[in-house]
């Protein structure tokens, strides 16, 4: 473009270059109409331009609207234009308007429509020719593959980690940030973008299954609306269907409920028979139900899982370090927080807040690892029982099940053991009563009668006395819990994970 402008007579010291990154002239964008603007504002504020010159016709414009627009306003304000490709100029060399250069203009200006339509045909057919014979096309590369000679060929590591991504995601534990924020403690650096698209594009299918494929999808939609996690991990979460619409519960505050029901307005369907049940009450059942059901499948599985539990230990150990890892880090903000308090940059109120959340986020990653400690704990032992045959050691590994206090290890054994959950009335001592039926993974159906009405003060503690079970001879009794309530367990162990943070600040 230089070496034409300067056959022109022109000069670098006397070129005004413009680039307008993403402009389509095709299509018209933003972009392209914001540089049409740009070339009369430069032009009409720098009164020594009398020119405008581009490498060929259709970079300024493949629209016809926009072309005489253009040259209109050209020979109106008598700025010569200049012309590559094909080598036009619109005005005489006095700069005044010229028939015969505007004729030539328009002949070429009316070809370029069909010379564009033309041009994206031949694209799309070299896209679909380089796409049967395996050629890379341009473009973004998704995650699992990478181009080897003009070839785009699976990446075996990545894939392998996609295929993971994709059996954690069906397994219905994980939301999107859950499993997102799982990866980041494994090493991986994942954001909720990159797998939502990785869940999301289909191209993965023929690579994961389609079985496997179709199971993240229905996981995925099951997904929609999901309660934000409170203090306590929700166990029901997804396993609830609606016997009357069909639809998911989702949390609301302490209480499982009907999407259909709570936000019914939004989709358009109402589900008014729905009920809804305590979210300490159900977790509890849930709880009963999945640890009794893990610790016969512990039983049968015997050595067989040391492997399991063996992988595990490691995972651990890759978090805690990484979790260690993080520490210096926040080490060295707390030191860059310090000068700039000392060179006057912050005042002391935003050092002090400053300082404080570093600490809190130190605080937290050692109650973390505590708590992945504790956990490594546990499996070392259960793998050293497992690796016996005493029965003093088949007691003690059973009783290790009720050790488990790590939410996503506790919802995924329910998870592994809990098909689905149905809510709804039945008539128990004259009072309508929550029915509760659990289907488990071996096809036993489990019933429970929840009576709220026998005293309608609500107690963590005192719940129990209101349940009952349902004897497969349809005999009631009283339902009565093998272990410790749900959030029992998990606030006990809150505490002794405080405890322990504390006595470790005190040294």
């Amino acid at each position: 473009m230089l070496d034409f402008l300067r056959d022109k007579g022109y000069n670098e010291d006397n070129i005004e270059w413009l680039e307008a990154k993403g402009a389509s002239a095709r299509t018209a964008n933003k972009a392209y109409l914001e540089m049409l603007e740009t070339i009369k504002t430069i032009i009409l504020s720098t009164p020594t331009i009398r020119c405008c010159a581009v490498w060929h016709l259709n970079r300024l414009g493949r629209l016809g609207k926009y072309l005489d627009e253009m040259k209109n306003w050209f020979i109106d304000n008598h700025i010569q234009l200049l012309c590559k490709n094909p080598e036009i100029t619109l005005l005489d060399n006095e700069g005044n308007y010229n028939v015969g250069n505007n004729i030539i203009f328009s002949v070429f200006a009316a070809t370029i429509p069909s010379e564009t339509t033309e041009m994206m045909e031949k694209f799309k057919r070299g896209k679909a020719r380089n796409k049967e014979q395996g050629l890379y096309n341009g473009g973004f590369i998704p995650f699992g593959f990478h181009k080897v000679d003009h070839r785009v060929v699976v990446d075996d590591s990545q894939m392998e980690l996609v295929r993971l991504i994709f059996n954690e995601y069906a397994t219905g534990k994980y939301s999107y940030y859950s499993l997102t924020t799982e990866l980041q403690s494994r090493g991986l650096k994942f954001t909720i973008r990159h797998l939502h698209l990785l869940l999301t594009k289909e191209i993965y299918k023929e690579y994961v299954g389609e079985e496997l494929w179709n199971k993240c999808q229905e996981v995925r939609q099951g997904n929609t609306m999901k309660g934000k996690e409170s203090k306590y991990c929700h166990l029901g979460n997804r396993l609830i269907k609606c016997p009357h619409c069909g639809q998911t519960y989702i949390t609301n505050t302490d209480s499982y409920v009907c999407l259909y029901k709570k936000q019914g307005k939004r989709y358009g369907v109402s589900c008014k028979d729905s009920v809804s049940i305590k979210v300490e009450v159900l977790d509890t059942i849930l709880w009963d139900l999945a640890s009794s059901m893990y610790r016969d499948w512990l039983a049968n599985k015997g050595k067989e899982s040391i492997s399991d539990y063996q992988d595990q230990l490691m995972l651990l150990s890759r978090k805690i370090q990484l979790l260690k890892d993080e520490i210096p880090n926040i080490d060295k903000k707390k030191g860059r927080i310090n000068e700039l308090y000392i060179d006057g940059a912050i005042d002391r109120e935003t050092y002090k807040n400053k300082i404080a959340q570093c600490d809190q986020e130190v605080d937290k990653i050692n109650s973390q690892i505590q708590s992945h400690f504790q956990e490594q704990m546990r499996l070392e032992r259960l793998i050293e029982r497992l690796d016996k045959n005493s029965f003093d050691d088949y007691v003690i590994l059973m009783s290790s099940v009720g050790e488990i206090t790590q939410q996503e290890q506790m919802r995924e054994i329910v998870r592994q053991f809990i098909k689905v959950v149905y809510i709804d009335k039945i008539e128990h001592n004259n009072r309508v009563c929550t029915l509760i039926i659990v289907q488990t993974t071996d096809d036993i159906t489990h019933q429970f009668i929840f009576d709220y009405n026998a005293d309608k003060r609500w107690h963590k503690t005192t719940f129990i006395k209101k349940l009952y079970k349902i004897k497969p001879n349809g005999e009631i009794e009283k339902y009565s819990l093998s272990g410790k309530s749900y959030s029992q367990i998990f606030s006990e162990a809150f505490e002794t994970a405080r405890r322990l943070n504390e006595a470790k600040k005190e040294g």
